[in-house]
């Protein structure tokens, strides 16, 4: 797989996406926004601009502030379900690390982890072995 960022240049962004295509590989288009979570109707366009972009799997991460943030964020898994587009959607921080778990809840293909060495990646990501405990409590 190979991840382009959706506020890359329309140009590189199809360069990505074509040589993607030419290995074989799916893509993701990603959306970050490192601040906030933005309102549902900036989430969605960020959607219909990621399929718009060649995505096969539509990535969209925010930063929670709130719980409320975090039910936002997610909420996108309804939209994507309906038109059948893979979706990775959370919100990072220590408010969003809930949504990193309802998220695999909801469907998305994969979850990023960190190896549980050396800390986390990005704010609020939870080891593997954490992910794996808090999604086998919740289905339970």
């Amino acid at each position: 797989m190979v991840d382009v960022e959706l506020e890359a240049g329309k140009g590189f962004r199809e360069k990505v996406v074509a040589a993607a295509r030419k290995a074989g590989c799916k893509v993701i288009v990603s959306a970050h926004d490192f601040s906030v979570t933005p309102s549902e109707e900036k989430l969605l366009g960020l959607l219909e601009a990621e399929k718009a972009a060649g995505a096969d799997i539509g990535k969209v991460v925010t930063t929670a502030n709130s719980e409320a943030d975090c039910g936002r964020v997610l909420s996108l898994y309804a939209h994507a379900d309906k038109s059948g587009f893979p979706l990775i959607a959370f919100a990072m921080g220590a408010k969003g690390r809930e949504s990193r778990v309802g998220a695999l809840l909801r469907g998305a293909p994969f979850m990023y982890a960190t190896a549980g060495r050396g800390g986390s990646v990005a704010p609020g990501q939870l080891s593997v072995g954490a992910l794996r405990k808090a999604v086998a409590r919740k289905r339970r």
